[in-house]
């Protein structure tokens, strides 16, 4: 399950209304082997959402992938390796959502699986939801 990082923007009464329901957010250093099948997922969700991914200086063809998606996603690069925060505050200034999730390249968190994160915040249940790899319904392959 994603980590939820949530800003109840939709709250305020400065909000924008034509911002998209949630922005995704995702922090990528030489992530080749599962980008493109992440970036996939991501669109073919059936949510108003905005992607942003991070590359945080890949080495790799990571940067070369995400071109293919530039119509469509939004791509921020980060010159030199900073790690996963530095990505991350990276993509929270590109992010207009209402909510903000963050999900990882590596397919560590599936991304079908943002809507357990999302929902109770976007229908105005809570200000702030977290995904957990420890609670019931982890995943086996998720690393401890």
């Amino acid at each position: 399950m994603p980590l939820l990082v949530s800003s109840p923007r939709s709250m305020r009464p400065d909000a924008d209304p034509s911002a998209p329901e949630v922005s995704v957010v995702v922090p990528a250093y030489n992530e080749q082997d599962t980008i493109e099948e992440v970036v996939r997922r991501l669109i073919a969700l059936p949510l108003d959402k905005e992607i942003v991914v991070v590359d945080d200086g890949s080495t790799d063809r990571t940067p070369q992938i995400l071109a293919q998606f530039a119509d469509r996603v939004i791509v921020v690069r980060n010159p030199d390796p900073g790690g996963k925060g530095k990505a991350i505050r990276a993509g929270l200034k590109h992010a207009t959502g209402r909510v903000v999730v963050i999900q990882d390249a590596d397919l560590e968190y599936v991304p079908e699986e943002i809507f357990l994160v999302t929902d109770p915040v976007v229908q105005g249940k809570a200000w702030v939801s977290y995904g957990s790899r420890f609670t019931k319904g982890m995943h086996p392959s998720m690393a401890l």
